[in-house]
């Protein structure tokens, strides 16, 4: 756990020297805790609990892959971060050990700036999830301090002509508080990284929602090749979801939504598109489609609504290193989704 002691890096490696390599570059500021084989890093994890863990592959008898699983097993190791630090740089290599849940990976022979900017990173993030599980803890308490009071007074009003408006105020109320929870549940749950095909997400995400709506949305596959991205199918489902339902709700009946499928603004992007017809979103509104939380106008009262789901596709978009706008004119609305895509089928 971060906090005012020392952080604790656990360094695994069965070569001394890669040990001492690492140990000098870290040393100055962080308690460097060597391990020279699996096991010995498994018994060294439990008993100092590090708060990152750098780890080589390639070792006799537990290797780097089987010991990131077992440590991944364990509730009591789980939610500590390994980075992989290897001469094996194949992208076959980085999705095995993301698969099994590190979060990083460094090549041999390492730069120092290098270790020292990932490893910086990795702990301002741990640092990050902390006070985010501070806010969430903060915030699921704040539901029920709240539901008490506005629970009595609703109790007060009862019967009386101002019944109806006190009961609303307290379900806005406790949604808020659930749509701020889930908010930053959403920016600290581990996402996958897997290689997975777009074109395969669409069509199954546009079948479900023909089938439930009872209508016919249009698929225009412009993309030359594979669609290939890597990262978590399901959060990744719920994103194209979200702006699949978002424009089939907003557009004018009779009228089919487009989704399309084509490179982005270069070959290292995947673009995919949802288009319908309906009432035009203002200009001023569109930076705020995405914000979870009510906004205030210049009077102070209740101005732009939140939208939670436009937000969670947001985050679930940016969180694989892509990006999500809109744009409104007349009658056409169009949301985009920019994703990289995989370096195999990058030209």
């Amino acid at each position: 756990m971060i906090g005012s002691q020392k952080i604790k890096i656990l360094v695994v490696d069965d070569e001394g020297a890669n040990i001492e390599v690492l140990q000098s570059i870290l040393g100055d500021r962080y308690r460097v805790i060597p391990a020279t084989n699996g096991r010995k890093a498994l018994e060294l994890a439990h008993k100092h609990k590090p708060d990152l863990i750098l780890l080589d592959i390639m070792m006799p008898e537990l290797d780097g892959y089987a010991v990131c699983e077992q440590l991944k097993a364990d509730p009591s190791t789980s939610l500590i971060p390994v980075i992989f630090v290897t001469a094996m740089d194949a992208e076959q290599d980085e999705l095995q050990g993301f698969k099994l849940g590190a979060v990083d990976y460094i090549t041999k022979p390492v730069s120092a700036p290098i270790v020292l900017a990932r490893v910086a990173t990795h702990l301002r993030l741990i640092s990050a999830e902390q006070s985010l599980y501070t806010m969430d803890m903060v915030l699921g308490g704040a539901k029920w301090w709240v539901v008490s009071p506005l629970r009595q007074v609703f109790a007060a009003v009862k019967g009386t002509p101002i019944e109806s408006k006190v009961n609303t105020l307290l379900r806005q109320a406790l949604n808020m508080l659930e749509q701020g929870r889930l908010y930053l549940q959403l920016q600290k749950i581990h996402f996958k990284k897997e290689p997975l095909e777009l074109r395969a997400i669409l069509t199954e995400l546009l079948k479900e929602q023909d089938a439930g709506m009872h209508l016919k949305n249009t698929f225009l596959d412009r993309l030359e090749g594979a669609a290939h991205v890597v990262g978590d199918e399901q959060r990744l489902q719920e994103a194209l979801g979200i702006l699949l339902d978002n424009a089939v709700s907003r557009s004018i009946k009779e009228k089919t939504v487009k989704v399309e499928l084509c490179t982005g603004i270069n070959d290292k992007t995947i673009m995919i598109g949802f288009s319908y017809h309906g009432k035009m979103i203002p200009a001023a509104e569109i930076p705020f489609l995405f914000n979870p939380f009510p906004t205030e106008d210049a009077s102070g009262k209740d101005g732009r609504t939140a939208n939670l789901a436009l937000a969670n596709a947001a985050v679930i978009v940016q969180r694989h290193g892509g990006s999500i706008s809109c744009e409104s004119g007349g009658e056409i609305t169009f949301f985009s989704v920019s994703l990289p895509r995989a370096q195999d089928e990058q030209t």
